[in-house]
């Protein structure tokens, strides 16, 4: 084996010579992805006096001397871009906008999806959980949707963003099945519009229970939402 698993660290080989640059190469990838920073993940084309050391998250539409490299980490290394492809599981602190974004599924994300709060030795957890789901509303007086409350969490609140202006209804509700209002009535149809539904205290849910929208005043035509979760689950 030439390279190190994780972060393809070369080794230096048996009867080597010039074993200095072997180590060299090693230690000059550490140390641009050991404790990560970038700069920014907002640019597509390289910026024109980069500093020594500078890192960025290459954006979306990448050009130039970074064509192809859309979601890899650029590093400006001795007057040239060396480009770093993330692994799942890469956390990096983005300087501009002072946010933790972590690589999951092909694509950076501000935070993670879950935050242990503590461990027991045996590792029984208790952990927040945050998931969202993109909604496209079909026709008819309520959607069942895809966001799912697990059994035995217990429910901090629920969120949602209109995408697509709702055609149908003049308002709609968040809730459940049990309960269409439990998380949001009245709701705005156009686009942008927001709700904040947090539990009056948390509540918990003893069966898998999916997330419900119903319209108010009318039958939804179309629409799309964005909707997040917010609940603390324990572990054995």
């Amino acid at each position: 084996m030439s390279e190190s698993h994780h972060l393809s660290l070369p080794y230096v080989q048996a009867s080597q010579a010039q074993k200095h640059v072997t180590v060299n190469e090693a230690l000059q990838k550490l140390d641009a992805l050991v404790q990560l920073s970038a700069l920014s993940q907002t640019l597509s084309v390289p910026p024109v006096s980069p500093a020594e050391g500078a890192r960025y998250i290459v954006a979306p539409a990448a050009t130039g001397g970074w064509l192809g490299w859309e979601g890899s980490l650029a590093h400006w290394e001795e007057g040239a871009w060396v480009k770093y492809t993330p692994a799942n599981g890469w956390q990096c602190w983005v300087e501009d906008e002072a946010s933790l974004v972590t690589y999951i599924g092909g694509a950076w994300r501000e935070g993670g999806d879950k935050t242990i709060l503590g461990q027991t030795p045996s590792g029984a957890q208790a952990v927040i959980h945050s998931i969202e789901t993109e909604h496209v509303i079909s026709a008819g007086l309520s959607n069942e949707t895809s966001l799912l409350i697990p059994n035995k969490a217990m429910v901090f609140g629920l969120t949602g963003t209109v995408t697509t202006e709702i055609v149908g209804p003049s308002d709609w509700a968040l809730g459940v099945g049990a309960d269409h209002f439990r998380y949001g009535n009245g709701l705005g149809i156009a686009e942008a519009s927001t709700v904040i539904g947090i539990s009056s205290t948390p509540l918990t849910y003893w069966s898998d229970t999916p997330i419900v929208v119903r319209a108010n005043g009318g039958y939804f035509v179309s629409g799309a939402l964005r909707l997040s979760l917010s609940y603390l689950a324990l572990t054995a």
